[in-house]
């Protein structure tokens, strides 16, 4: 189980349902043949117009390089763990402090990781790293 899901158990004092466990589960990208019911969820709108940047991502650049740009944001949200993990005061911040230190060490490098072979196979002129920026920008917004 997720060090989040963990959290959200040990808060309701009890194991949750598989249907709880899921309430909030979307896709992070759109894939084409995946099917709309991880494309959206209505508990979740900014992760519903995320999933509307990266369809319109594939639409325009294709699965292979939309899904390239797409994955350099993962660890993106890093700085956020980052706060998290400094929490303390109770056992509630000190649990999900501990829960950002997991997933932190798991997502951080993700991203990082893509770009020098991101940028070899896929960049090729000035209008490609201007193409790239522009869809990784409105991607991570």
């Amino acid at each position: 189980m997720s060090p989040l899901a963990d959290l959200a158990e040990w808060v309701a004092g009890r194991k949750l349902s598989a249907e709880e466990a899921l309430r909030y589960e979307v896709y992070a990208r759109w894939v084409p043949g995946q099917g709309e019911t991880k494309g959206t969820n209505p508990l979740l709108p900014e992760a519903n117009r995320q999933m509307e940047v990266s369809r319109a991502l594939v639409a325009a650049l294709g699965y292979e390089l939309g899904g390239s740009i797409s994955r350099l944001s993962e660890g993106g949200g890093g700085g956020a763990y980052v706060e998290c993990m400094r929490l303390t005061g109770d056992e509630f911040r000190e649990r999900l402090a501990a829960a950002m230190r997991r997933i932190l060490q798991d997502e951080i490098h993700h991203g990082r990781a893509r770009v020098h072979g991101f940028a070899r196979e896929w960049i090729k002129s000035d209008e490609d790293v201007a193409t790239a920026t522009r869809w990784l920008r409105a991607y991570m917004a």
